[in-house]
């Protein structure tokens, strides 16, 4: 059984670790348990029909469970860490590991013995292209939420001929790595009257999220819709857009990928300083825009680890 310990990042980034792991894991008949993801669940149906369908085993009793069990493998992995009864990957800062070039699948099987899960880039990409639709089944919002998303997305789309989410992250985006991928409410402005001009006959809609407050005086001139949900509301918002942009996150990126919505990362203020790529300042709704692939979910990752690594301790 997994057990996937620490909270790494905010809603997007625990969304993408345990995706990764829960499709490594399906395809072993492995259990996961997460207890980092607590926070979020209620938010959640967790489907277990949805893993029912495609497989024999039985991968339900680890998802959706008491709180009390959570606690339990909460303390228990305290603990381990003195004891080292159970097995640890603990990937630290910036590590990775590809869970698909495992070999050594009886190590994740070991009866009744947890194997704690420490890490962000926990990966499989493979798995994940090979289990997307059921990994999609699985992460999808609970009834009433979904019902309140789709109701806002209906209502834009009653006056719009294409729906554009706009990812406006800005609060610590301020300040993190120097600023340089904060954008100005003015900046994304400029940008949605570019789109607008794009789109010919076709009216475009533009659904706002945002992690800051906004002045709607800022789109007058425009059709602008504001969502003001939850994080995992206005997360699965931008999932039910036609295209979505937002700076370089991994929020924009599940919604992209789990709604197999064409993204375009804001991203010429790091352009310009890499001299990498050429910045691209104003998108182009046919050229600039395509479906995240989950491969790049650890491209920023510093290093690799090897199962050995961990085996061997």
């Amino acid at each position: 059984m997994f057990v996937i310990v620490g909270k790494y990042g905010r809603l997007a980034n625990r969304l993408w670790t345990y995706a990764n792991v829960v499709a490594f894991a399906a395809e072993r008949g492995i259990k996961v348990l997460n207890p980092a993801f607590r926070d979020f669940e209620d938010g959640f149906s967790f489907s277990k029909e949805a893993l029912r369908e495609k497989y024999t085993f039985n991968i339900s009793g680890s998802f959706g469970v008491k709180q009390y069990l959570n606690i339990f493998f909460e303390l228990l992995y305290r603990v381990n860490l003195r004891t080292h009864l159970f097995p640890i990957i603990e990937l630290g800062e910036g590590g990775r590991l590809l869970l698909d070039n495992c070999e050594t699948d009886e190590y994740f099987r070991k009866a009744f013995s947890p194997v704690f899960l420490s890490g962000f880039y926990f990966c499989a990409p493979e798995s994940m292209e090979r289990q997307a639709e059921v990994i999609r089944s699985f992460f999808t919002p609970n009834k009433s939420t979904m019902l309140h998303i789709r109701g806002l997305i209906n209502d834009v789309r009653e006056q719009s001929d294409i729906i554009v989410g706009i990812h406006m992250r800005q609060g610590d985006y301020k300040t993190f790595c120097d600023g340089i991928m904060y954008y100005s409410t003015q900046e994304y402005y400029d940008i949605m009257k570019y789109l607008e001009g794009q789109s010919d006959r076709r009216k475009i809609g533009f659904v706002v999220c945002s992690d800051e407050k906004q002045d709607m005086n800022m789109f007058k001139d425009i059709n602008v819709t504001l969502s003001q949900g939850t994080a995992i509301e206005d997360l699965y918002t931008l999932s039910l857009c036609d295209y979505i942009l937002g700076p370089n996150s991994s929020y924009s990126q599940w919604a992209s990928w789990w709604g197999e919505v064409p993204l375009h990362i804001l991203d010429w203020r790091t352009a310009e300083k890499s001299g990498t790529t050429d910045p691209v300042y104003y998108p182009q709704l046919d050229k600039h825009f395509s479906l995240f692939n989950p491969r790049k979910f650890y491209r920023y990752s510093a290093h690799e680890f090897n199962l050995n690594d961990f085996i061997s301790r």
